[in-house]
């Protein structure tokens, strides 16, 4: 039986600026939607080390 991902792999990003950001070092995010509860664009990416390199190399 294969194991359902939990959350904590995920980063959820509620920033344009940042999903910009990442875009632009060639990350990919997995999908982009809209929460239902805050009516918010997201967009959904993997936790891994390239992600953590591009978040810390964030100026924001």
């Amino acid at each position: 039986m294969d194991q359902q991902p939990s959350s904590s792999e995920f980063l959820f990003c509620y920033n344009p600026k940042l999903s910009k950001h990442l875009s632009n070092l060639g990350i990919r995010y997995i999908t982009k939607g809209i929460s239902p509860k805050e009516k918010r664009i997201f967009t959904l990416y993997y936790k891994n080390k390239e992600l953590q390199e591009a978040l810390d190399s964030y100026q924001g």
